[in-house]
């Protein structure tokens, strides 16, 4: 499961969901493939859409889980979430990613948001479960800072900036160990930050 709080983000997760599903529909009942359409407009945009256009057309429908519940895609989905803020009762998970968020996380809501965002991310994971982290560098929060007023005063008032987060992780959240993956070292277009791999 996929969630963001951001509407338009959840609207182009669930074009892209329907377009590489589309590649598992039947037929048009008479023994042909269904034509293909035109690939959603957040893969074209994005850096290498060309070479995501040609793996399938788009659907017009969301997978239904109960046909494949195991298979993806019928076993993704994306919600829009305030992830600190909603209720996951009963509900835990082996794995949570959190890529290239932390930022705006830092951004609607300081030092407290972020903090609130770990221990939830924490809370949310069964015992050995791993939260996979990708945060982004103190230098590209002087960048955007400036999109709303609010956005600019939480920004001013940050004391836990992305290079405390592990030993706040740690020690504070109670994470038992962490292990980095860097980037591979050939040359590419998207982004070359490490991943923080968390044991719960």
């Amino acid at each position: 499961m996929g969630v963001d709080i951001d509407p338009s983000l959840i609207l182009k997760a669930r074009s892209n969901l329907r377009w590489k599903a589309s590649s598992l529909s039947p037929d048009d009942g008479e023994g042909g493939k269904k034509p293909p359409l035109a690939p959603p407009q957040s893969v074209l945009a994005h850096k290498g859409g060309e070479t995501r256009a040609s793996r399938g057309p788009p659907s017009d429908t969301l997978p239904d889980p109960d046909e494949h519940p195991f298979d993806f895609p019928y076993n993704c989905g994306f919600r829009r979430e305030d992830f600190v803020e909603s209720k996951h009762p009963d509900c835990t998970y082996d794995c949570v990613l959190a890529l290239s968020i932390t930022k705006w996380v830092h951004f609607n809501g300081g030092d407290a948001a972020i903090k609130a965002f770990f221990r939830k991310v924490f809370e949310s994971l069964s015992v050995g479960g791993v939260f996979v982290l990708e945060w982004q560098e103190w230098s590209s929060y002087k960048k955007k800072k400036s999109l709303t007023p609010e956005f600019k005063k939480n920004c001013a008032e940050i004391q836990l900036k992305p290079d405390m987060f592990e030993k706040y992780l740690l020690k504070e959240v109670g994470f038992r160990s962490v292990e980095t993956l860097q980037p591979p070292e050939s040359p590419s277009t998207a982004f070359s930050r490490p991943l923080q791999v968390f044991l719960r």
